[in-house]
């Protein structure tokens, strides 16, 4: 414990990079592309995390700033939520761990855009970075621990 009763740290775990993906009906298929309508239609684009304050809204918020976007942020309780307002082109982008998010991209129900990492991630090998995708401020791990 801390000397405020906050538990401390013991150790890092793992890190993971968060998935910045669409469903597949959005026409944006890059991430570059979702830049340019977000650009052109300033705040009418939105993305979807799991929650205000979460690792999704932060790194959600920092392709925001990195790209010089105005998009609307709509957070969430639940994933099925999320899921359900994309299938309905309500909600255009999700930013979420990618652990969690694979089943939905290989089941075709999502399309990846990139990871918010640096380099790409070996559980996505096709998907790129956002680096690779021309927003290098836009970087940002998970950190999972005890």
């Amino acid at each position: 414990m801390t000397s405020s009763g906050i538990p401390a740290p013991v150790s890092r775990t793992s890190v993971s990079p968060l998935l910045m993906m669409t469903h597949p009906g959005f026409p944006p298929r890059t991430v570059a592309e979702v830049v340019a309508a977000a650009k052109a239609q300033p705040g009418r684009i939105n993305y979807a995390t799991s929650g205000p304050g979460g690792s999704g809204h932060l790194a959600g918020e920092l392709f925001r700033i990195a790209a010089g976007i105005q998009a609307v942020h709509v957070p969430f309780k639940i994933i099925a939520d999320i899921y359900t307002e994309m299938l309905a082109n309500r909600v255009h982008y999700l930013v979420f761990v990618s652990p969690a998010s694979i089943p939905m991209l290989r089941d075709g129900k999502m399309r990846a855009l990139a990871v918010t990492s640096a380099k790409r991630n070996a559980a996505m090998p096709d998907t790129p970075s956002v680096l690779e995708a021309g927003l290098p401020g836009a970087e940002v791990d998970t950190m999972f621990g005890v």
